[in-house]
């Protein structure tokens, strides 16, 4: 009577079939509360035996697990999504061992994830982020937080590539923390972007300076009115020189 639409047979059968060899059995599947409302049961029936073995009864307990059905759906769901990522995503349990990751996890890094898996995420630790920045990290993602930064890793084969990473802690029902999820994003290009435009800034601004400092010269050799003709000329053409610079550094 606890079946509906929605309760395949497969575990009916598997359950009845135990019942019928008279071996325990624990099986899921989806059941109907007295409102119609489906809910996810764990049910397990055991035989009991009198002294001569015979099954004088069967002892049955089921346990509500729609939370982790939802939850293991929604595992699956992200980890299907995360395979056309392209971003590195890698999963950890509670502990912060790897338990899955992203084909761009494996391309990002050189680790595969017969590797990976099983393993703490310090496997791509750098030696450029100290003791306290890892420190201060797990404080953060034990306490429930997002946290986010910017971080130098290492590739399997010892390659340094920067990456922006959030962690995501997952809490089940009750506020505890079952999973974190870290999605990793390459921005090494970004990097030396960054470092080429800080250079070029400082070439532009080193030779807009020195442009300025020969027109301010000239221009107090004209102010000053004490010069030739040509050395007047001479000053005008080296100013509208360097405004010419200028323009061309704009």
């Amino acid at each position: 009577f606890l079946q509906g639409d929605a309760t395949r047979d497969e575990p009916v059968a598997g359950m009845r079939a135990a019942i019928d060899a008279e071996e325990p059995v624990t099986v899921e599947l989806r059941n109907y509360r007295n409102d119609g409302t489906m809910f996810w049961n764990r049910v397990t029936v055991v035989p009991i035996r009198s002294d001569s073995g015979t099954v004088t009864s069967y002892l049955g307990y089921q346990e509500d697990v729609t939370a982790k059905k939802r939850f293991e759906q929604d595992l699956t769901l992200l980890k299907e999504q995360a395979k056309g990522s392209d971003k590195a995503i890698f999963i950890t349990d509670s502990d912060g061992m790897i338990e899955y990751v992203n084909p761009t996890f494996e391309q990002m890094t050189g680790y595969t994830a017969s590797e990976a898996n099983g393993r703490n995420p310090s496997l791509l630790k750098s030696g450029e982020q100290d003791d306290a920045f890892y420190a201060d990290l797990w404080d953060e993602i034990t306490a429930g937080e997002v946290w986010e930064a910017e971080l130098t890793n290492q590739t399997k084969q010892g390659e340094l590539f920067e990456v922006n990473q959030k962690i995501i802690p997952v809490t089940d029902m009750d506020g505890n923390i079952t999973q974190f999820v870290a999605i990793e994003e390459d921005i090494s290009e970004k990097q030396l972007t960054r470092q080429k435009l800080d250079v070029l800034n400082r070439v532009v601004r080193h030779n807009l300076r020195n442009s300025l400092s020969v027109i301010d010269g000239h221009a107090d050799l004209l102010a000053a009115k004490e010069m030739d003709e040509e050395a007047r000329e001479a000053s005008i053409e080296a100013i509208r020189k360097q405004a010419t610079s200028m323009h061309e550094i704009a």
